[in-house]
Order: structure tokens, then C-alpha cells, then sequence
């Protein structure tokens, strides 16, 4: 009962933050007034163009359209009993931290002038979701949340401010700069990626709203590097061309150590979960190459994870089964 309860205060949370009729209202005049462009007024569209402005509640919205939507469909697609389970309680918690803080951190880097909306890049990718949601239920949600790291979603909210410019993340710099500061700062300046052996990581320190939502792209170090987030240095990878898809250059992957545009497919060979595509799991003994391998169904047997099950992997007498979860068979 209790998880049932979390689930509609969260839903209750997003959707009185996010759900003000006005600010939808002014995100879709300024999305229609782009997508409807014909003519003459068409041929001289250009990226500049389709940059709107940042009408009040154009952050809100977005993040009612996007991680409230995708909120609103767990609460959707799972059972009852499916919401008494620890695994309906990770589902949420996986959208704590954004839905407590997206509307809010966009307003307000909105409102200071550092954060424009792209009436093109929304309109595409509202509809986007809205393809994805209507698929998607159970663990498979999560995917639709991996559309805000593409385009067209990632280049809705795009940041103005400069080289050198002053910041609280990475989502209010110009595209390409990253927002550099000293551990303990509330604020920092835009910074272009960091050379391997320089310092890297955005502000730490209590201030300014800010969101954990990753917009934009903003890479922390150079190709080829990742920022470590104990010595807040950029380093090197150790494997290959990459060891994380952070070492990868725009709209690749990092797949057995190469730089990719896609992951593993049925029967590609992996060394890791995340070596595989979506619906997909690592088969093999573990410390051993496997194969990228589709999800198994109800009633297959599993480990104590749920990497392999389409749905959970549940426990009774000491026997480990996939079973349904919030519509995943």
C-alpha cells in the first residue's frame, strides 16, 4: 500500500508542478507556430529560427511531456500487485531525482536568459515519446528516457551561454562547452572538453536550482576520455578506444572497448549487459565472453537479477523465475 501511495504523490507532485495550462499552451503556439512555417516563411527557416525564445513554462512543460509522461505510464501499465514489489519502487526511483528537479532548474536558467527552446527539435521529439510510450510498459519504459540523450530531444532546451560564460550545468552552455568548476562551487564558467590531465566536473556546491538531467551535447573531456569522479581529473581510456560511452565522440557508443554507433544485436558477442541492445541480455558463464541474447518470457528460469527476464526474476522455495511485471511478459 505504502509503494502505491508513493507512486500517486509522485504522479500528484509532477503533474501540479508541470501541468499548468497556460505554460502548455504557450509551448504548443510556439511549437506549432514553427512546424506550421510554409511557404516563403519556410525557405528561410534556419536552426537560428527555430530557436523560440524561452516562453514561462516551456521548461515545465517539456518535463511534464517527457519524465511525467513516462511516470504516468508505470503508474499505467502496473498491477496492484505489481506496485507492492521492491522492483515498482527501484522503477520510480530511477525518476526521483529528475521529476523533484527538472520544471523548476529549466525555469529557471530560462528565465536568466541562459536556456532557448527549439520549437522544431520539441515538436519532434514530444512526438517521439509519445510513439515510444505507446509500446513501452514495465522495465522497457526506461528506454523511452534514453530519447532525452538524442536528438531530437536533447537539443529542445539549447544553452546560450558562451565560452567563458557563467554556469550551474553543462544544459545552459552553448553546445559542444561544458561547465567546469571546483569541487565545492555553486557556479561555474563554460569551458571547452578537458585535455587528458585536466581538471573536470561542473559545480558541486549548494546554490542555484539545478536538475540532474542531462541535455544538450556537452562532452566533460576529449574523445578518447572520461572525467573521474573521484580525482575530478580527465583520464585516459585504458582499453581500446573507449572504457564508457563518455570516452566516444557525438552519437557513438562504447561496445568491447570500440567506439560504435549502435550496440550489440541478437547473437553478437558481449563482455558486459551493456554491451547489448535494448531487449537484449548478455548470455554466458560470467567472467566469460557471451552473446547478446533476447529477453527470456514468463516462466523461463533465472539468476537472483533481472538483467535476463523481460519482466523480474522472483524467488519462491529457492527457485528463481522470470515473471510479468507491469506488462512485460
Amino acid at each position: 500500500m505504502k509503494l502505491a501511495l508513493l507512486a500517486t504523490a509522485l504522479l500528484t507532485v509532477v503533474s501540479s508542478a508541470c501541468s499548468d495550462p497556460d505554460a502548455h499552451a504557450q509551448l504548443d503556439a510556439a511549437v506549432g507556430s514553427d512546424a506550421g512555417a510554409t511557404g516563403a516563411d519556410a525557405s528561410t527557416t534556419s536552426a537560428d529560427a527555430a530557436l523560440v525564445g524561452f516562453p514561462p513554462g516551456s521548461g515545465s512543460s517539456f518535463c511534464m511531456r517527457t519524465v511525467g509522461a513516462t511516470l504516468m505510464g508505470a503508474d499505467t501499465c502496473c498491477s496492484s500487485a505489481d506496485k507492492q514489489t521492491s522492483d515498482y519502487r527501484s522503477l520510480l526511483n530511477a525518476f526521483d531525482g529528475v521529476r523533484m528537479s527538472c520544471g523548476p532548474a529549466f525555469e529557471a536558467s530560462g528565465a536568466a536568459g541562459r536556456l532557448r527552446l527549439d520549437a522544431s527539435a520539441a515538436s519532434a521529439c514530444f512526438a517521439a515519446f509519445d510513439a515510444e510510450l505507446a509500446q513501452a510498459c514495465g522495465k522497457e519504459l526506461l528506454s523511452a528516457l534514453a530519447l532525452l540523450r538524442t536528438p531530437p530531444c536533447r537539443d529542445v532546451l539549447v544553452g546560450q551561454q558562451p565560452s567563458g560564460g557563467s554556469c550551474v550545468r553543462d544544459y545552459e552552455c552553448q553546445p559542444g562547452l561544458t561547465c567546469l568548476a571546483a569541487q565545492g562551487q555553486a557556479s561555474g564558467s563554460c569551458s571547452a572538453p578537458g585535455a587528458v590531465g585536466a581538471a573536470c566536473g561542473g559545480p558541486t556546491g549548494a546554490g542555484a536550482q539545478i536538475t540532474t538531467l542531462k541535455l544538450g551535447f556537452h562532452p566533460l573531456c576529449v574523445t578518447g576520455a572520461h572525467c573521474d569522479p573521484q580525482s575530478r581529473r580527465c583520464v585516459a581510456a585504458q582499453t581500446g578506444a573507449c572504457d564508457l560511452a563518455q570516452d566516444c565522440g557525438d552519437g557513438l557508443t562504447c561496445y568491447r572497448h570500440s567506439c560504435v554507433a549502435s550496440l550489440g544485436g541478437v547473437g553478437a558477442p558481449c563482455d558486459l549487459p551493456l554491451d547489448c541492445a535494448a531487449g537484449l541480455y548478455c548470455a554466458g558463464p560470467a567472467g566469460s565472453p557471451g552473446t547478446c541474447t533476447r529477453k527470456l518470457g514468463a516462466g523461463m528460469p533465472c539468476s537472483s537479477g533481472n538483467a535476463e527476464c523481460q519482466g523480474r526474476c522472483a524467488t519462491s522455495a529457492g527457485v528463481s523465475t522470470c515473471v510479468a511485471f507491469c506488462g512485460s511478459s
